[in-house]
């Protein structure tokens, strides 16, 4: 117990520095205790408004354009700041929740394409094209002008073949579709067993062993065509005589095969187009055929030819 001896001896001066001390101390505590009730009611307030957060956080994600599971993974994750305020304009000044979301990519994911593209996946064609860079010269043989043909495509593609040894290598036989018909040195305008020619299957087969892209084909369009020459790709097509109008006959080979042949059989490259002909490279001869010629002379064989290997 402190004795009143203790209390008189000190000064006014310790009583006053004393006084100062446990008032100050006595403000801080007020102090805290202001800051520590202003706390409580700021998480109340924000207690009570959590629900309408969780409420527009679901909306957003709800909202938000999906995917198929296998796609999942190509989507990039953005960062989205949603506000609590409902049902007012989201805003992000107050209690703003960032939420993640999946922003579907700009770029669709490419699907396997098909044998034969759709017109609507076509691209659009210019007016006319034409290709400069394709030589044509004169065949050497009477009746090799697919081994010249094979030839000028081979030159464009940077391969060099000779049309005489390219003529040699070629299969004979009594079908056009298997091999060559007849002899080189015959006379053009028959059809076969007499002298004739062949047709593309065989021929691109040989060119493809010189390691010349070439696939052979029938029934091709007008477009299909455009589409090559537009590409920079030139065409070599079966026609009647110098891609003039003819008709097709029905040959029956011996081992009883149907065949369509034509009198005057030839080949010739598609090196341009306007919008109602075609230029044709003949040898060492260009020209151009209307649509209507050129159609009723490359039709009679079945809108047979050869392009770049696909």
């Amino acid at each position: 117990m402190v004795s009143k001896e203790f209390f008189s001896k000190i000064t006014a001066h310790q009583w006053l520095v004393l006084g100062i001390l446990v008032f100050a101390n006595a403000a801080i505590l007020i102090l805290l205790a202001i800051i520590a009730l202003s706390q409580f009611r700021f998480d109340s307030r924000w207690v009570q408004r959590l629900p309408e957060a969780e409420k527009v956080i679901v909306q957003v994600i709800t909202a938000t354009p999906t995917r198929t599971p296998p796609l999942a993974a190509t989507r990039k994750p953005t960062l989205i700041l949603t506000s609590t305020r409902t049902p007012a304009p989201a805003t992000a000044t107050q209690f703003g929740v960032p939420t993640l979301v999946f922003e579907p990519l700009n770029t669709p994911i490419p699907l396997t394409p098909s044998r034969t593209p759709t017109s609507a996946a076509m691209p659009t064609l210019p007016p006319q094209a034409r290709l400069w860079n394709v030589v044509g010269f004169p065949q050497a043989l009477p009746l090799s002008c697919e081994a010249h043909i094979a030839v000028v495509l081979a030159s464009h593609y940077g391969v060099a073949i000779n049309e005489i040894e390219f003529f040699k290598r070629l299969p004979t036989s009594d079908n056009p579709e298997a091999g060559f018909v007849g002899d080189v040195y015959g006379s053009w305008g028959q059809i076969p067993p007499d002298a004739y020619g062949i047709y593309a299957e065989p021929v691109a087969a040989l060119m493809r062993q010189y390691n010349v892209p070439a696939t052979a084909w029938k029934g091709l369009t007008l477009d299909d065509l455009r589409s090559e020459i537009a590409a920079g790709r030139p065409v070599a097509i079966w026609v009647t005589g110098h891609t003039a109008p003819g008709e097709p006959l029905e040959y029956i080979t011996p081992a009883g095969d149907k065949v369509i042949v034509a009198r005057y059989e030839h080949t010739v490259v598609v090196i341009g187009y306007t919008q109602d002909s075609f230029l044709i490279l003949d040898g060492d001869d260009t020209y151009y055929r209307s649509i209507e010629q050129f159609t009723k002379s490359w039709g009679v064989l079945g809108n047979m030819a050869i392009l770049r290997g696909r």
